[in-house]
């Protein structure tokens, strides 16, 4: 497991299912989403006008969610100061909130970068051999089977046996848009996705 700068990756495995596998699923996921709202985050500091009522609400939201999402992947540092900044939105606390906000953007933006690191030394790692390429596909099929049911345990129990395979690249990019069809609910797209992914690995 590659160490990242202020993540506690042991805690973030065991937050996440227990396989490494899963863990950088998740941090894959989680960069995604911590790039739109270190956006938003920015842009509102760009504009400095001030936080409304409306936009306050946004701001606990987004930072109620940075919180908890840090905090799953082990990013301890990150989800405590978002934490004291979702609670100074609550409490109205401007003051605190201008002072504090470009800190932990800093911070916020440095994490993700580090992660990004972390990932791309990952997929630059993980291979796939020719010999296990037809494990693959049959576990892909049965993973389309799995998702056509739309029982969560089914799927579960078919994505654990697919992350105990080394994976390439490809395989991971697709599994991961997969997966968030999956937590969407959109069974229909992530159907779609693996059946066209498995018509093109067995063409290979």
């Amino acid at each position: 497991m590659t160490a990242i700068s202020g993540v506690d990756t042991k805690t973030g495995i065991k937050m996440t299912g227990g396989t490494e596998e899963g863990y950088y699923m998740v941090l894959s996921a989680f960069c995604r989403d911590a790039l739109k709202r270190l956006e938003q985050l920015e842009t509102k500091i760009k504009e400095d006008t001030g936080y409304h009522a409306d936009e306050l609400s946004v701001f606990i939201t987004n930072f109620h969610a940075i919180k908890s999402s840090s905090a799953s992947i082990g990013a301890v540092e990150v989800s405590v100061e978002a934490t004291r900044l979702e609670s100074a939105g609550k409490n109205g606390d401007i003051a605190f909130i201008r002072k504090n906000i470009g800190k932990f953007t800093l911070k916020y933006s440095k994490l993700i970068k580090d992660i990004n690191s972390a990932l791309k030394l990952y997929n630059e790692d993980s291979t796939v051999s020719s010999d296990n390429i037809p494990a693959i596909s049959a576990l892909l099929q049965e993973l389309g089977i799995a998702i056509k049911s739309e029982k969560a345990q089914n799927i579960d129990l078919v994505l654990g046996k697919i992350y105990q395979q080394p994976l390439d690249v490809k395989t991971k990019q697709v599994l991961d848009k997969v997966s968030n069809d999956i937590l969407m609910m959109e069974f229909d797209d992530a159907a779609k996705k693996i059946g066209e992914f498995y018509a093109a690995k067995i063409q290979d």
